[in-house]
């Protein structure tokens, strides 16, 4: 979701979290105002599991999204649905970064995709 310290890019929404807020007021160079802050709604109340645990798992040889993921996560290109905030239609982007960077790959325990798949973001 595009939140201001992310990468990510929104012509419609940037939120300013309370999180983003504390990180330039610990910085020493920033006193925050946390009333302008809003809390993103991107993975807000999917519980412990959404940040402790895989993004996505495989399930008999298929990547699928586990159900504390589903709505913010995706595993095929152009798959479509809503934003977590209902407000907008999203789409899923995947890249293989192989076309574009020749990095090793992760290791195996961070790779979700098998050995030999492009390198696909999503």
């Amino acid at each position: 979701y595009p939140e201001s310290l992310s990468g990510v890019i929104s012509p419609t929404t940037v939120i300013l979290s309370p999180l983003t807020l504390a990180l330039m007021e610990d910085s020493g160079w920033y006193a925050a105002n946390y009333t302008k802050s809003t809390v993103s709604p991107w993975g807000h109340n999917a519980g412990c599991d959404f940040v402790r645990e895989p993004c996505l798992v495989q399930e008999n040889g298929e990547t699928v999204v586990p159900d504390y993921g589903k709505g913010y996560f995706c595993t095929k290109n152009s798959q479509r649905g809503c934003s977590p905030s209902h407000f907008y239609k999203m789409g899923c982007t995947q890249l293989d970064y192989d076309l574009f960077f020749e990095t090793d790959r992760p290791p195996t325990q961070f790779q979700y995709f098998p050995v030999g798949a492009p390198r696909i973001a999503r």
